[in-house]
């Protein structure tokens, strides 16, 4: 699920800052620079924030950027995809799949920046698809994080919105938190706009969500050197096919930072289910064991990030489920 925050502070590529990516468009990009590629047939499969992905062939796919800083984030993937993933377990060897750029593609046919050839993983996103095995999907997910979240370059790329500390988020929270209840959304359980911060019978209030974010963020300082970062890992940005978790996708939002972002993820994907997060943190800290103080800032960012993504322009109703579940599931603890 793409971001509804903004991503980069770049400064803009062309003289436009949106895009209309037709699949004739795609067909024609790839027809003019991969020639061996031009007789597949390209389909759209979905359309977000910064992105449209096409469908091309039977085992790849383009992401094209349909707005200048979506362009950005195709050229910080070009740049540092091969050092992350350098390394890191894919599916066969424990860990899981990633959407590792196979060919760059240029501006051309009248298009203004640069796009690329991934790999297409068969399956559905997290967000909509369940997993039979959630303990191996904790197990696959904490070693592929493990081998990710190793110390940066300084010259990574800046992210504004991902890695920083997670005290900084409280005023985006209550921006969020405002746009959600513009869309009349439910945070989970009870609107949020019924905000009884009184209530103790676990219903999502407005006043419960700042309360314990509130109080994560106080108590939660960062340690150590900043580390590699996927940067938008959540349940639209994982693939999972046969009921089994297969596949990270979405790595634009590349950055280095506090790991207590990506870590975030095991609220949004395991839900009530304590032993899976257990596993988790214990899997994914073989390298460096995740203390309390971090994992608590991982709770932190799950609060603030699932709120994010309810607020989305392009969050579909599988996605709202999701987010609302990972919200739940991070004020409980």
């Amino acid at each position: 699920m793409p971001s509804s925050e903004p991503t980069n502070d770049a400064a803009s590529m062309s003289n436009v800052d949106t895009f209309d990516v037709t699949e004739t468009l795609a067909h024609a990009l790839v027809a003019e620079q991969h020639p061996d590629l031009a007789e597949r047939a390209v389909i759209l499969a979905d359309s977000g924030w910064d992105n449209a992905v096409f469908r091309l062939g039977d085992d790849l796919a383009l992401r094209i950027p349909r707005r200048v800083e979506g362009a950005v984030l195709i050229d910080h993937e070009r740049a540092w995809l091969p050092t992350i993933l350098d390394g890191v377990p894919d599916f066969a060897t424990g860990g899981l799949d990633a959407s590792a750029h196979v060919r760059d593609g240029d501006p051309g046919c009248g298009y203004p920046w640069g796009w690329a050839v991934i790999p297409w993983h068969e399956g559905a996103v997290a967000a909509s698809a369940p997993i039979d095995d959630v303990l191996d999907a904790a197990d696959r997910l904490g070693r592929f994080l493990a081998a990710v979240h190793r110390p940066a370059s300084g010259d990574a790329p800046a992210n504004p919105w991902r890695g920083g500390p997670i005290a900084a988020r409280a005023s985006l929270l209550d921006e969020h938190l405002d746009r959600v209840e513009e869309l009349g959304r439910s945070l989970g359980g009870v609107p949020v706009g019924d905000g009884d911060g009184d209530r103790d019978d676990g219903s999502v209030t407005r006043r419960r969500v700042e309360a314990t974010f509130a109080e994560l963020a106080a108590a939660a300082s960062g340690d150590g050197a900043p580390l590699w970062l996927h940067g938008d890992l959540h349940p639209g940005n994982l693939i999972v096919h046969d009921a089994q978790l297969r596949a990270v996708i979405d790595f634009g939002d590349i950055t280095a930072g506090d790991r207590a972002t990506d870590l975030s993820i095991a609220w949004a994907l395991f839900g009530d289910r304590a032993d899976a997060r257990a596993r988790f943190r214990e899997v994914a800290g073989t390298r460096r064991p995740i203390d309390d103080a971090t994992w608590d800032r991982a709770r932190a960012w799950a609060v603030a990030l699932n709120v994010a993504y309810l607020q989305g322009e392009f969050t579909t109703p599988d996605r709202v489920a999701a987010a609302q579940r990972g919200l739940t599931a991070a004020l409980s603890g």
